[in-house]
């Protein structure tokens, strides 16, 4: 079988990064080109004798865009390439669907976010809407990760068996082991990137309710972003200072977990959540708004509390709920780490995947 991928991530190109072992995992035994969307200097990188990743490089965002299409479409022609791939329904589902049009190949295209889900959306995602449309309905083979992404792919007419949902997967045995944070301690940890998506501007007006009617209670952020500077001055503003915790970027976050009594996530929009999977390994009692693996892992007064998005109101009264009843937490948590232990395996995902690439030729 012979691919071309587009994608967005420069640490493919280095053979030891995750990124790259994922895809090596994936690929094994397949002809495969990846073209990374990415501005900087251009390169080849070989990660694998059958896996080549191509840099393709530019002074800015549209040169890479331009050069990208080039460069994937030339490869697709050279190599006869059978699959096209775009890891999105962005910019690089766009290059994927005009080359497999193009070339005459297939076409396949990953949804990490739940594009086509009732949510708020970005400006480039308002924009790409119509033409991310126009894509799925000439997909050949459509991958989400949760089944509310299939629902949405499927309610725009692509026919159910082009779309095929595979979770995203986590190795959860290492937080299985965990042992549970006493309830009564009131500490709460919150990890995701700091950006608009992830919703934490509206845990910290949350946590201002909070706060005034739970004094000991502490709150762990943990990852970095573009916000980061304007979330820890809101913090400030909201006198929050001697109560919440940036913490930055961590390698891993076994320790977070194990301090914490409770895990949220205050998420606008989420294609899986591999944050609140790993909590749920760790029989943490889980707080989070519905997207993602909500309605398939966490469950709504089953194995968590689910709320809507951007209503810290909401939020702030599932969390103190869970302060005042420590014995629904624990049968919460509980009951999310036997869900989470029963997700596919990452070799479990990794076969899944390379069915769904076989299953279209």
């Amino acid at each position: 079988m012979k691919i071309l991928a587009i994608g967005l991530d420069r640490t493919l190109a280095d053979p030891a990064s995750v990124s790259a072992k994922r895809q090596i995992a994936y690929f094994r035994d397949w002809d495969c080109d990846m073209v990374v969307l990415s501005v900087g200097s251009s390169s080849i990188s070989e990660i694998a004798p059958n896996i080549r990743v191509h840099l393709s490089g530019g002074s800015n965002k549209l040169i890479a865009l331009m050069r990208g299409y080039k460069l994937a479409k030339n490869l697709a022609q050279q190599k006869h390439v059978q699959i096209v791939s775009g890891q999105d329904f962005l910019w690089t589902g766009l290059i994927a669907w005009r080359v497999a049009r193009d070339v005459g190949a297939k076409l396949y295209v990953q949804d990490h976010s739940e594009f086509f889900v009732s949510r708020l959306k970005t400006i480039q995602e308002r924009l790409f809407t119509p033409i991310a449309r126009h894509i799925a309905k000439r997909a050949d083979k459509i991958r989400t990760v949760s089944h509310r992404g299939v629902m949405a792919t499927t309610k725009l007419g692509v026919h159910p068996k082009k779309v095929i949902e595979i979770p995203i997967a986590t190795d959860v045995s290492a937080y299985a082991a965990l042992q549970p944070a006493k309830q009564e301690a009131k500490t709460v940890l919150c990890v995701g990137r700091l950006e608009w998506q992830k919703g934490m501007d509206t845990l910290l007006i949350a946590w201002h309710k909070l706060i005034k009617i739970f004094p000991e209670a502490r709150l762990h952020i943990v990852g970095t972003g573009k916000l980061q500077e304007a979330l820890i001055a809101q913090s400030h503003v909201l006198e929050l200072s001697d109560s919440v915790v940036f913490r930055g970027a961590l390698p891993h976050i076994r320790d977070e977990l194990e301090w914490a009594s409770i895990v949220v996530q205050p998420s606008r929009f989420e294609g899986w959540g591999m944050a609140v999977i790993e909590a749920a390994a760790a029989a943490k009692p889980i707080v989070m708004t519905n997207v993602g693996c909500a309605g398939e892992v966490i469950i709504h007064d089953h194995s968590g509390i689910v709320i809507p998005t951007n209503n810290s109101e909401a939020l702030a009264k599932a969390i103190g709920f869970l302060f005042q009843h420590p014995e629904v937490a624990t049968r919460l948590g509980r009951e999310a780490q036997k869900n989470a232990l029963a997700l596919p395996t990452p070799e479990q995902m990794t076969q899944s995947i390379r069915d769904s690439f076989e299953s279209m030729l």
